[in-house]
């Protein structure tokens, strides 16, 4: 968008790419300066890459990660802390893995792969977010269903990854393959959001001063089931989307936007978009 208005719809290569991108999970994109990055798996779960500098045309496209190989259900997130890029995602045999560049880095994209945990999450969802240019903290779905956060620390060069903590109680679980937004909302607080085992979506609060742990887990929505109006006294529940995809946006210091999908009777869909938490009231 520029100048509040939207560019018009144009191909990314003017060449057709030979292995189809296989979508709808891992894709995703960043960008560091003036260069934006573009990552995707093809059919054959192989990773490509390609960049664009400036008002350039996009690069070639080209495989990324060598042998990496992309799990059928494994996410991408791609991501930036400071002038370092990092792609994270699961390999074919289910291991939670790191793709890592500089900016200024000559070699591009091939890399090698960077193991996170030596106890795989599920390999599904996946999301990351640098609070500050020494820390990236990424959230995969746990085997049990829970929220599991890693963090990467250290001086450059030296990075290592800290041991996977669970998020959240025992019970509080979410689904399996469940979107996930991650947020930054300062350098010492992150809000993650994920579709709770009960259909509602969930926000985590997680701050610097708790190592990125303790977890404060509230419902992003509550229904009011409450009786309508006589005419129709059973009121048409808005209920979310278990399966919608989360997005998040948030500027310095406000609490985060989060959209979702859901629906409710007799309607197709409904779109919410949402900061604290909301009660949804429908009476007719």
């Amino acid at each position: 968008m520029r100048n509040n208005k939207w560019s018009p719809l144009k191909r990314l290569w003017q060449q057709d790419i030979a292995p189809s991108i296989r979508f709808p999970f891992a894709i995703d994109g960043c960008q560091i300066g003036q260069t934006k990055y573009l990552f995707f798996a093809v059919a054959s779960g192989q990773l490509y890459a390609t960049r664009r500098r400036g008002t350039r045309e996009w690069d070639g496209t080209e495989v990324a990660g060598a042998k990496l190989v992309v799990h059928p259900f494994g996410a991408l997130c791609v991501c930036t802390r400071g002038d370092t890029l990092h792609a994270l995602t699961f390999s074919d045999a289910g291991a939670f893995v790191e793709l890592r560049w500089k900016s200024s880095d000559k070699t591009w994209p091939s890399q090698s792969v960077i193991p996170i945990t030596t106890s795989p999450p599920f390999p599904a969802s996946v999301v990351a977010a640098a609070p500050s240019p020494s820390e990236l903290i990424a959230v995969a779905i746990g085997t049990d269903h829970r929220p599991w956060r890693y963090v990467l620390r250290g001086a450059p060069g030296k990075e290592a990854w800290t041991p996977a903590a669970p998020l959240g109680r025992t019970q509080d679980v979410v689904t399996a393959h469940s979107s996930l937004a991650l947020t930054v909302v300062n350098a010492t607080t992150v809000d993650l959001v994920a579709m709770g085992g009960d259909g509602i979506p969930q926000r985590y609060t997680l701050t610097k001063k708790d190592d990125w742990i303790t977890a404060v887990r509230l419902p992003l929505v509550t229904i009011d089931r409450s009786q309508g109006t006589s005419a129709n006294p059973l009121p048409n529940a808005f209920f979310p989307n278990p399966h919608s995809d989360l997005s998040g946006v948030g500027t310095a210091g406000a609490t985060p936007t989060i959209a979702f999908s859901g629906g409710s009777a007799g309607q197709v869909a409904a779109f919410v978009s949402i900061g604290p938490l909301v009660t949804i009231r429908i009476t007719d």
